[in-house]
């Protein structure tokens, strides 16, 4: 259902002459929310629920990745965690464009080594990374042990400090 121009609910689900023009046309995605200066939760999942790191060499490429990409475009990393299928973050991006440069430079960087080690192709990740503003003070502090306890939720280890990544 949808609300017209008065208000009204109206059903636009049925044939396509009872679809508004708009729908008639593909959709182009929305620009993401960045705001500099504020902590934004990333979330980067991989493609297909493979695994993307399998080792220790795994691991340290893409935090070599995220730390050179995050001091080129400056954004502050405050929180990461790595798992076998997923990467999260809370980073505070200095300008609106430095949150999307540092992520397309860490999967150029990190996707092209990691094809080169495993001898294969293709994306590591499915589709584009999520990223949502998060307010600072107390959330903030909450986001960084949400981050670091994501091991533990996923039964891969005791206790977060158990957790290298």
């Amino acid at each position: 259902r949808c609300v017209d121009d008065r208000g009204a609910s109206v059903d636009i689900i049925g044939s396509p002459a009872r679809r508004p023009a708009f729908m008639a046309l593909p959709m182009a995605r929305l620009p993401r929310l960045v705001l500099p200066g504020l902590p934004h939760h990333v979330i980067l999942r991989a493609h297909a629920g493979q695994p993307v790191f399998g080792d220790d060499a795994d691991h340290r490429a893409y935090l070599e990745a995220l730390r050179e990409a995050a001091h080129t475009h400056r954004v502050a990393v405050h929180a990461y965690v790595q798992v076998p299928r997923e990467v999260q973050l809370l980073v505070v991006p200095e300008q609106a464009e430095g949150l999307g440069r540092m992520m397309q430079s860490i999967g150029r960087r990190h996707g092209a080594w990691f094809n080169r080690r495993h001898q294969r192709s293709g994306s590591l990740w499915e589709g584009r990374y999520r990223a949502a503003v998060v307010e600072p003070g107390s959330c903030f502090v909450d986001l960084c042990l949400y981050i670091e306890a994501l091991p533990v939720r996923l039964g891969l280890c005791a206790r977060p400090t158990d957790w290298a990544w």
